[in-house]
């Protein structure tokens, strides 16, 4: 069966639970939706990610000098690549671009799974959804993503506050577009890299 066809919500979350940590075949990185985006309980953890070393991985901490201040970027590389052999200067530059250039302004996430797998699945079985799975039945592409626009729902929203203890109902937010990013895996089968509202 290909993988343009029609998707069900326990399709999706089925598909979101076996790709959850799993590396991609194209980046290599771990799918992350339910880590990152599904009902999370510090959104502000993802808005200024270099503030926090927990969350980098060991082989990844942030390089400080004797003195204090942070490592230039060519440092950085360099002693992560020597404590790490197998990581490319490739993988490094974008390790070092997650952790102090790509921090965002603002983070949202799904109220709970269910709740993703029903946004997920209209998102797959869209129009735009499924032209783009076909490019990966083609063979045209290994990763494609999928940007649209679904049912109005609600989402939690954090902007700019550090270490918020809590969240309360006013921090949801109405959205009706979302953005999904699938992989190709064999035997027809797809990888949701990940899955956000927006």
């Amino acid at each position: 069966m290909p993988r343009a066809k029609h998707y069900t919500q326990a399709d999706v979350i089925d598909i979101l639970e076996k790709s959850e940590g799993r590396l991609s075949p194209v980046s290599h990185e771990p799918g992350h939706t339910l880590a990152l985006h599904v009902n999370i309980a510090y959104l502000s953890d993802r808005l200024c990610p270099y503030i926090q070393d927990r969350l980098q991985p060991a082989n990844r901490p942030i390089i400080m000098h004797e003195k204090g201040g942070i490592a230039t970027k060519q440092e950085h590389i360099e002693i992560w690549r020597e404590h790490d052999p197998a990581l490319s200067k490739t993988q490094a530059k974008k390790a070092y671009a997650q952790i102090f250039t790509e921090f965002k302004e603002e983070a949202s996430a799904f109220l709970d799974l269910q709740y993703t797998g029903i946004v997920g699945a209209e998102l797959l079985n869209s129009t735009v959804g499924q032209a783009e799975l076909g490019k990966l039945d083609s063979g045209l592409e290994q990763r494609v993503g999928i940007r649209t626009g679904c049912g109005m729902y609600k989402k939690r929203y954090d902007s700019g506050t550090i270490f918020a203890d809590s969240w309360n109902p006013k921090d949801l937010l109405d959205f009706s577009e979302a953005f999904m990013l699938i992989d190709v895996l064999p035997g027809n089968q797809i990888h949701i890299q990940t899955l956000y509202p927006l």
